[in-house]
């Protein structure tokens, strides 16, 4: 019993790490580095080489963008929902919504510093909307397996 939930913990980190990479190349590296070490470049990742700030929450501008930067958005970020409760058991309600709301703002930054994207507060909304549904869906599924 102990050493299947030892699996269960592993492979669940190990999908974690993969994440993480996953976040890193579609939303922060988008080639720079990627590029660099295996000789990569990827049409729909590459670096954008631009700085802005958007400040100004518009649902019609989350709405006008592409369908597939409006989909990424929204669906990235569900699974860092349901790991931030997986791996913060037993915090507060109030921490899981913290880390929701700081770790988008911390890859728009990122984005803004590599110039790989814009600071845009539409896209930190829709991933913390993500974030939230992440918490939503794991809150569900803990409650059907204490049952």
């Amino acid at each position: 019993m102990k050493k299947t939930k030892n699996i269960k913990k592993s492979l669940a980190k190990a999908i974690f790490i993969l994440y993480l990479l996953l976040v890193w190349i579609f939303f922060i590296d988008r080639g720079l580095i990627i590029h660099k070490l295996f000789d990569a470049y990827w049409q729909f990742i590459r670096p954008l080489g631009f700085r802005s700030i958007n400040l100004s929450p518009s649902f019609s501008t989350m709405l006008g963008e592409g369908k597939a930067v409006l989909l990424l958005n929204l669906t990235a970020f569900i699974p860092m929902g349901f790991f931030i409760c997986l791996f913060t058991k037993g915090k507060s309600k109030y921490k899981h919504v913290y880390l929701i709301v700081l770790i988008p703002i911390i890859i728009e930054v990122l984005q803004y510093i590599f110039a790989t994207g814009a600071l845009d507060i539409n896209d930190i909304i829709l991933n913390v909307i993500s974030g939230i549904i992440g918490v939503t869906a794991y809150a569900i599924i803990h409650k059907i397996k204490q049952r």
